[in-house]
């Protein structure tokens, strides 16, 4: 039966993440200082979110300190075995469903190198990062968030009795639940009305929502921290696709049918492209979890 105990350290995980993020003036999330002082404070937080998990692999089989620590590194996914695999296939599936994006890229691509002699790409994929704000979107974000969330949770609460079904679906609402923060960003800093401010939260909530599901069935599937960490930088890097663009593009129909196709093709190759023997096996617990087919 599974314990309560991993969802309260689990939740008091999230709440050392994002807390101390909060500390000092309304000030953008976007402005150098907060940047480097919600580093500060990411960093260390991530020194301590290891200690519940190491506690419970500790009380697992009433396991000495010395054994805890031989298995923490393989419960929280840093392994070197199947790390080329974690580093290629997840964000190759990932890549399906920004087919539709993609193909939108290419065509407006071709078309600006047909009239302007160039690419083109640097003005869609632009996206006005300064270098404090790209260190954080696509180095310090992907790699403190996935260990917090996706390393010390999940394996934290699968040794506590948690299905894999359950944790996959659950637990990335404390990672969603996490980025509700932006709330106060978008009130006090930017000053929107509470109703469109509301709205962008609750889209942003659902979307790491279901981004976390995904990076969370990585994480287990795989084994290896990697997988998630390079999905989550790839997702970064590309931004949610602009459906709105698509949708009054030109080629319409065609990116439909681009996007269409890349999730069906996501659907088909999930399971056989995350599948456990491609990366040496599953995430390694004591004892180790049901083989995962």
């Amino acid at each position: 039966m599974a314990s309560w105990r991993p969802w309260l350290e689990c939740l008091a995980i999230a709440t050392a993440f994002v807390l101390p993020m909060h500390r000092g003036r309304s000030v953008s999330r976007n402005h150098t200082t907060t940047i480097v002082r919600r580093l500060v404070s990411t960093v260390a937080a991530c020194c301590i979110t290891w200690l519940p998990l190491w506690t419970a692999l500790k009380a697992h089989h009433n396991q000495g300190a010395t054994e805890a620590w031989k298995q923490l590194p393989g419960a929280l996914g840093f392994r070197w075995r199947g790390v080329l695999q974690a580093m290629t296939l997840p964000a190759l599936l990932t890549l399906a469903l920004y087919l539709g994006p993609l193909v939108m890229m290419a065509v407006d691509a071709a078309t600006a190198w047909h009239f302007q002699r160039g690419p083109g790409l640097a003005r869609r994929g632009g996206s006005g990062r300064s270098w404090p704000m790209a260190v954080r979107d696509l180095l310090a974000a992907p790699l403190l968030e996935e260990f917090a969330f996706r390393s010390c949770m999940t394996p934290l609460l699968l040794l506590g009795g948690t299905s894999v079904k359950t944790a996959v679906l659950v637990t990335p609402l404390f990672f969603g639940v996490a980025h509700l923060h932006h709330l106060y960003e978008l009130l006090a800093v930017q000053q929107l009305s509470p109703q469109v401010a509301l709205a962008q939260v609750a889209g942003q909530a659902v979307y790491t929502t279901l981004f976390g599901a995904y990076v969370t069935w990585l994480l287990i599937r795989t084994g290896s921290l990697v997988a998630p960490v390079v999905v989550h930088m790839l997702c970064n890097v590309l931004g949610f696709p602009d459906f709105d663009a698509m949708a009054a593009h030109r080629h319409q129909p065609l990116l439909s049918a681009a996007t269409g196709a890349g999730v069906l093709l996501f659907t088909i190759l999930l399971k056989p492209m995350t599948a456990p023997s491609k990366y040496g096996g599953p995430l390694l617990l004591p004892p180790p979890p049901a083989t995962l087919t």
